[in-house]
């Protein structure tokens, strides 16, 4: 397993692998929400997630984790000098390579690369639904204690 710099020819792999692991979240959000709601927050979801997986990747900060020629994951962070913290961003496993410890070696080497520009602390937001589930299992496992609940509500207008 290698994790390296993301280049222009993995941003194809990027993109499938975010359709595959954000499809479930959001067809949980459409249970939850309705199809009204849905609809007008979410309707063009993946071309949502694409460009900002693309953005993310395309930046200075982000990573893909590569396994036998294959891109199986990806990760990004940003970086605040100012307060000293990274906020890992954009970041997924391809669901059939999930269980395998390659979220917890993207987690490890981003946190390396936060200490090295000079970063004290890091943080992550996820979702409290089912969805989010292995996702929280992955940041707790990667050392993430404290946490803060929130909610977003929606509506129609």
């Amino acid at each position: 397993m290698t994790i390296r710099k993301a280049e222009e020819r993995d941003i194809e792999a990027v993109c499938a692998i975010t359709v595959a692991a954000w499809t479930p979240i959001y067809e949980t959000y459409r249970r939850e929400l309705g199809d009204e709601i849905f609809e007008t927050f979410f309707s063009d979801w993946q071309s949502g997630k694409r460009a900002s997986v693309t953005a993310a990747m395309r930046g200075e900060r982000g990573y893909v984790t590569e396994r036998d020629g294959r891109v199986v994951g990806f990760i990004s962070y940003f970086a605040d000098t100012r307060t000293k913290t990274g906020v890992i961003g954009e970041n997924a496993v391809a669901p059939d390579c999930r269980g395998q410890g390659i979220a917890g070696a993207q987690y490890a080497f981003v946190f390396e690369r936060m200490r090295e520009e000079g970063l004290t602390g890091a943080r992550v937001t996820t979702g409290l639904d089912e969805s989010h589930a292995p996702a929280r299992r992955a940041y707790g496992k990667a050392g993430f204690e404290a946490g803060m609940p929130s909610v977003t509500y929606y509506r129609n207008l």
